[in-house]
C-alpha cells in the first residue's frame, strides 16, 4: 500500500488560524463599534446644539420685533416671557401679536414652548422650540440711574419702561441622561434706547 502524497493542514494548524483570524475580526468588529457609539453621542449632541440655536435665535428675532403697545407691556419671570410683537403672520396681514415663551411640564420632561396670541382675535398658536429641557431662566438688565450702572433683575413688570436688554439662559438635557449643555444669549431691546 502506498502512501499519496497529499498533504492537509494538521489540527494545531487549522486551530492557530482560526485564533488569528477570530482576533482580526474581533479588532474590526471594536473598532466599528467604538466609531458608532462615538457618532451617535456626537449626533446627540449636535442635536441639542441645534435646537438652542433654533430657540435662541427665535427669542432674539422676536424681542427685536417688540412694540410699545398700552395694555400689552414686556412682562417677565425667570421662567416666562411675554411681549407684544409685530407679526406678518396674522390673518389681515401685518398686525400685532402677544409672544409668550414658557415652559411646559409634562410628566417626566419641560419643553420650551412659544405661544403667539394674535391681538386682533385671530387663533393663537403654540410652537415647539426644545424638547429636553433641563433648565430655562430669564434676566432682565435696568439701567440703575442713581448708580449709574446695569443690574440683572430675575423679573419685568414696569409699565413705563422696557429693559436694556434680556438674557436667557438655556440648559437642555442630553440623550446621555448624566449629561446636560447651557447656552446663553443676551439680546439688547432697541426700543429701550
Amino acid at each position: 500500500m502506498k502512501r499519496s502524497e497529499e498533504r492537509g493542514f494538521t489540527l494545531i494548524e487549522l486551530l492557530v488560524g482560526l485564533t488569528i483570524f477570530s482576533v482580526v475580526i474581533l479588532s474590526i468588529y471594536s473598532t466599528f463599534s467604538t466609531g458608532i457609539l462615538a457618532r451617535r453621542k456626537g449626533g446627540n449632541a449636535s442635536e441639542s446644539f441645534q435646537a438652542a440655536r433654533v430657540a435662541l435665535d427665535d427669542i432674539g428675532s422676536e424681542l427685536r420685533n417688540m412694540v410699545a403697545y398700552s395694555g400689552h407691556e414686556l412682562a417677565g419671570g425667570p421662567e416666562e416671557l411675554s411681549f407684544p410683537v409685530i407679526d406678518h403672520h396674522t390673518k389681515r396681514g401685518v398686525g400685532l401679536s402677544q409672544i409668550t415663551y414658557s415652559l411646559r411640564r409634562d410628566s417626566n420632561s419641560k419643553t420650551l414652548v412659544k405661544k403667539r396670541e394674535a391681538l386682533d382675535g385671530g387663533l393663537s398658536q403654540i410652537y415647539e422650540l426644545a424638547p429636553m429641557v433641563k433648565e430655562l431662566s430669564f434676566s432682565y438688565c435696568n439701567l440703575d440711574s442713581l448708580t449709574d450702572s446695569l443690574q440683572w433683575k430675575t423679573t419685568w413688570s414696569s409699565t413705563d419702561t422696557l429693559p436694556q436688554a434680556v438674557k436667557t439662559v438655556l440648559t437642555l438635557q442630553t440623550k446621555e441622561k448624566d449629561r446636560a449643555i447651557t447656552f446663553t444669549k443676551i439680546v439688547a431691546i432697541p426700543l429701550s434706547q
